[in-house]
């Protein structure tokens, strides 16, 4: 049930920003894979980072990363992407980037 929240409450935001920045298929968001290959691309990361989902350490620093970048071409701060790492403040972060601020 927690990871069907999770999945649910990042899935809004980073549609999101698909839709503002343009991306091809914004509805990717919402299919469980093709949502890592959207973030990577609206990060301007390689797909081949992908790979490093495999490994939950890895995993955490290439999602932090690529939403660190992901702030940085929504004109937000990057260090607010830190805020992701505090349990239960994590899933309101994509929300301050997607709908708070300058665009």
């Amino acid at each position: 049930m927690f990871a069907l929240l999770y999945w649910v409450g990042f899935a809004f935001p980073l549609y999101s920003i698909a839709t503002y920045k343009g991306a091809a298929d914004p509805w990717r968001a919402f299919i469980p894979i093709l949502n890592g290959l959207l973030t990577l691309e609206l990060a301007d990361r390689p797909m081949w980072w992908m790979i490093s989902f495999i490994f939950p350490p890895a995993l955490a620093l290439v999602v932090l990363l690529s939403w660190m970048k992901i702030a940085q071409r929504m004109d937000q701060p990057r260090w607010i992407t830190l805020l992701m790492l505090v349990p239960c403040l994590g899933v309101l972060v994509p929300y301050y980037i997607a709908y708070c601020g300058p665009r």
